[in-house]
């Protein structure tokens, strides 16, 4: 710790595992975010995007949250490649920046002295000053439409995008094999019009026969299977997930002031019972 200085912007915690917890994750919004955010009126609201970690989705941190007019949104389970601005538009820059902070050492070094938890908080300060900057923080939540909100970019990655069946690139001699899928009876379809004859009613004809017989025995098959699902279903209900609220979360999770006085009589009704 010996290049740290009051001056120098960070913070430090540790805990017996190593592993961040509750109680740190509370320290960290009373102390790290709340001084960093906090606004100049009363009446400001912030919000607060995280993702569903424990140390942040307990009762002590909502609360705490709603207390200081501190909105907390949970982003959905395996989203944050495409929704968090850290791992989408910093971490790539600060890992590339500490890289080059270590081959420099290596290389100055002559291959004599090697990295060691001496260099590191001087080597990442410097890779973080790099790679942190104001510039590339608002580009990471521009890029994900957070700030300025626009959605359009990020639906367009996500959305399937629709195959549109070219004509002039469809080679006839499939017609020869029986169409056992929705493109390939389309194709089919669209090369009977064009030309028809009884040899291609017949490939369609024999497709339909096939996957009727298909259908018959996906549909026992289906049957069995949600008879299974409906008993397994019945022996998991009393160890349903609910949230903070005692609800089912329905992904995206949202902790205006509302919902935070819902979850408040809910642990009240629930400490009661214990």
């Amino acid at each position: 710790m010996k290049d740290v200085h009051k001056d120098s912007g960070v913070h430090f915690a540790s805990t017996a595992n190593g592993w961040s917890n509750n109680a740190l994750g509370l320290r960290w919004l009373q102390t790290t975010f709340e001084n960093a955010t906090k606004p100049k009126s009363d009446r400001t609201r912030r919000l607060l995007l995280v993702d569903g970690h424990s140390s942040h989705v307990n009762m002590d941190f909502i609360d705490w949250a709603d207390r200081h007019r501190i909105i907390i949104m949970i982003l959905p389970p395996h989203t944050t490649h495409r929704l968090q601005p850290l791992d989408v538009g910093m971490f790539q820059a600060l890992s590339t920046a500490y890289s080059k902070q270590i081959d420099e050492l290596l290389d100055k070094g002559l291959g004599k002295v090697h990295m060691s938890k001496r260099f590191f908080y001087k080597m990442f300060k410097t890779a973080w000053d790099t790679s942190f900057t104001e510039e590339n923080i608002q580009s990471a939540f521009q890029k994900l439409g957070i700030w300025p909100v626009d959605g359009t970019e990020m639906i367009t990655k996500v959305t399937k995008p629709e195959i549109v069946f070219n004509p002039t690139s469809y080679d006839s001699s499939k017609t020869l094999k029986t169409p056992l899928d929705s493109r390939a009876l389309r194709q089919a379809r669209l090369t009977m019009n064009r030309s028809p004859s009884t040899r291609k009613l017949d490939r369609i004809f024999k497709s339909a026969r096939v996957l009727a017989a298909q259908v018959s025995i996906l549909q026992k098959e289906n049957e069995g299977l949600v008879e299974a699902l409906d008993l397994e279903k019945d022996k998991r209900k009393k160890g349903r997930r609910l949230n903070l609220a005692g609800e089912e979360s329905s992904g995206v999770e949202i902790y205006t002031p509302g919902k935070v006085v819902k979850a408040r009589e809910y642990m009240e009704a629930k400490d009661a019972q214990e």
